[in-house]
């Protein structure tokens, strides 16, 4: 009667990256009668980006690390593919190389349903002197409010300028582009009495009245607002208490005279 002696052994699949299992069946007499050989291909690193989408989005799949080929569970070959999943799935790479048994990594994408929050706006006021703050609240958000502004937070203080400004208020959860959003408007009104705000009209030279709201050049007790698109020449030495852009700008002389706005020193 024959006894066989079963001896594992750890032997290269694929050089420096992969590994195989060799048997080798002995008899009694140390005679080997057999040799079995079954090797493992390298398990490759895969990464989904991103890890979790809206259904229906694209998502790119991506596997490093396999000297072979790459096959995936979609059918799909190569390091980097697409995939556009409607439920949350798993998805498998095999590094395939000749004479091994594929090494297989995985990884999950995950679906996310973004449900819209019923979002309303408070503000206030609804009209208020160029310049004057005025508060925006946002309710019914569930994630993070982010303000047209650029401000973000449930709440908002900004200053208002111009007849009708409209103020958004976005509600944004992880992974979902908009969960819901609301505006408001707010109406400034200039004023030309202490306090008020002087604002551009148009675009012309810093000493021309009618390039200011008021009628009549800044001095140094104003506040000037230069409105969106307008260009203002400063052509004379200017004077203003503060001096805010609103989307406008100053051009200042390239050649002698060199003009400029001159402020109060505190």
């Amino acid at each position: 009667m024959k006894t066989f002696l079963f001896i594992s052994l750890w032997l290269a699949c694929y050089p420096t990256f992969a590994q195989s299992t060799t048997t080798l069946a002995y008899d009694v007499s140390g005679n080997r009668i057999s040799k079995k050989m079954q090797g493992s291909g390298p398990q490759p690193s895969v990464v989904a980006s991103p890890q979790a989408v809206n259904p229906g989005q694209q998502v790119a799949l991506s596997a490093s690390g396999c000297p072979g080929t790459v096959k995936w569970s979609t059918g799909q070959q190569g390091a980097n593919v697409t995939v556009t999943p409607t439920v949350t799935t798993q998805y498998s790479a095999s590094c395939v190389i000749a004479g091994c048994v594929p090494g297989v990594s995985n990884v999950t994408v995950d679906i996310i349903q973004c449900v819209l929050d019923e979002v309303t706006v408070a503000t206030s006021a609804t009209i208020v002197r160029y310049g004057q703050p005025v508060t925006l609240i946002a309710y019914g958000c569930t994630g993070k409010v982010e303000w047209s502004t650029g401000q973000t937070g449930n709440s908002a203080i900004i200053d208002v300028y111009g007849p009708v400004t409209q103020f958004t208020a976005t509600c944004t959860k992880p992974y979902c582009a908009s969960a819901g959003s609301a505006f408001t408007y707010v109406a400034g009104t200039s004023g030309c009495g202490t306090g008020d705000v002087l604002t551009t009209l148009k675009s012309g030279n810093w000493n021309d009245p009618s390039v200011w709201s008021c009628g009549r050049i800044p001095t140094l007790t104003d506040a000037v607002y230069l409105a969106d698109g307008h260009l203002i020449n400063v052509n004379v030495t200017g004077y203003a208490k503060l001096l805010i852009q609103g989307g406008g700008q100053l051009l200042y002389p390239s050649t002698e005279p060199y003009y400029t706005i001159v402020f109060p020193s505190y």
